[in-house]
């Protein structure tokens, strides 16, 4: 189908897309943030289909292990 403008692929394989959210979660998010952002989170998925839910699981704990454990309990 036609889009405007033109649009293009290009390779994002070696971008880092995990850093600024890691030091989001563990230097400016107090304990209680992290908290309410992990329930926030887990409520939005339990909607989602169980595949979407481990994939987005994964990439939480490149994030950060704590994250994607809080977020799948």
């Amino acid at each position: 189908f036609k889009v405007s403008p033109d649009v293009a692929r290009y390779n994002s394989a070696d971008e880092d897309n995990v850093t600024q959210v890691r030091t989001f979660y563990t230097q400016v998010l107090n304990e209680d943030e992290r908290q309410r952002l992990c329930q926030n989170m887990a409520g939005a998925l339990k909607e989602a289909q169980l595949f979407i839910q481990k994939r987005m699981v994964e990439n939480l704990k490149a994030v950060h292990p704590d994250y994607g454990n809080r977020v799948q309990t």
